[in-house]
């Protein structure tokens, strides 16, 4: 059983803050569920990645961050122990309140890092950004772009990553390289990012976590996939991680992670970072910052639509 949030207990002033906030300042927001990754990584894995990438960010660019209190707060947590639930309205509630507190502030720029890509999450967060926009504060959430880059994932835009997948059998290498977008949660990526910057917090180590098992995709499913995929291409990739995750969550036992944890090692995250998540990430955040501004539109999008807000899961 999941743990619900009681969300009346946060309040957000910021007046200790308002002496250290200049014209150059970047208010970071973490906004991160406390959430179950299996046993080999912590409740705070998607924080300590989010705070990870944003260390290695230019000096330039980190003299000027201010850093909010963490946020432990996310929508559609992996389920297990440990795991914290949010809903969208509630995180969206939050959210635009601390964005009244940012206005009144009078911050010129609001960073928002976080490693949850559930849907609604990601919804949550772009609502909150439209309205800082709208009151002429420059924001942005950069994973977007992980998730666009992992969701739409085109082998040969990454064409050396086969050197850092530790597998002998070229066939399977291959495979698992073309489905890494399967590999979204506590699998070889973040279980290899969570040892690169915080090694001292593997619960287990990670050889010793064995890869789920190869999952049969509901036929159905792939019927739509097949059909849509002619007219929109992203669309389709997106039906078939969706048909990825319900038999996934199906798993008994249902092992908490995705992937391959065992293959993370420090080259394959040296190269993720450097290829897919740094040039990416600023590049947006200084059109954002310093540019005419930049549009990113979330994956899945649509899913405030259909779920109605997330008041079908909740």
């Amino acid at each position: 059983m999941e743990n619900k949030t009681n969300q009346s207990e946060f309040t957000f002033s910021g007046d200790g803050l308002k002496r250290n906030i200049s014209e150059s300042s970047i208010l970071v927001v973490y906004v991160n569920p406390i959430e179950y990754h299996g046993e080999h990584l912590p409740l705070t894995t998607d924080l300590l990645i989010s705070r990870g990438i944003k260390n290695l960010f230019p000096k330039e660019l980190r003299e000027n961050f201010i850093d909010w209190p963490p946020i432990h707060l996310g929508v559609g947590p992996t389920g297990g122990p440990g795991s914290c639930e949010t809903s969208y309205l509630e995180l969206k509630r939050v959210l635009l309140k601390l964005s009244k507190t940012i206005i009144r502030l009078k911050v010129k720029r609001v960073l928002v890092m976080t490693f949850h890509g559930a849907p609604l999450h990601i919804l949550a967060i772009e609502e909150f950004v439209k309205v800082l926009r709208k009151n002429k504060v420059k924001a942005i959430n950069p994973f977007i772009l992980m998730l666009q880059k992992l969701t739409y994932f085109n082998p040969e835009e990454f064409n050396e990553i086969h050197k850092y997948v530790p597998m002998e059998n070229e066939k399977e290498r291959n495979k698992l390289i073309k489905n890494i977008k399967f590999d979204f949660h506590g699998g070889m990526i973040e279980a290899g990012l969570v040892q690169y910057f915080n090694p001292e917090l593997i619960q287990k180590p990670l050889n010793e976590v064995p890869s789920i098992p190869e999952l049969n995709l509901n036929n159905w499913i792939k019927v739509l996939e097949n059909f849509i995929r002619p007219i929109s291409y992203k669309l389709a990739e997106e039906i078939e991680l969706i048909n990825f995750v319900l038999q996934w969550g199906a798993i008994k036992p249902f092992p908490g992670y995705t992937g391959h944890p065992c293959l993370a090692n420090n080259g394959l995250s040296e190269y993720f970072l450097n290829k897919v998540v740094l040039p990416s990430y600023l590049e947006e955040i200084n059109k954002e910052f310093y540019g005419g501004g930049t549009k990113i539109i979330p994956v899945m999008n649509y899913m405030k639509y259909i779920t109605f807000e997330g008041r079908l899961f909740y």
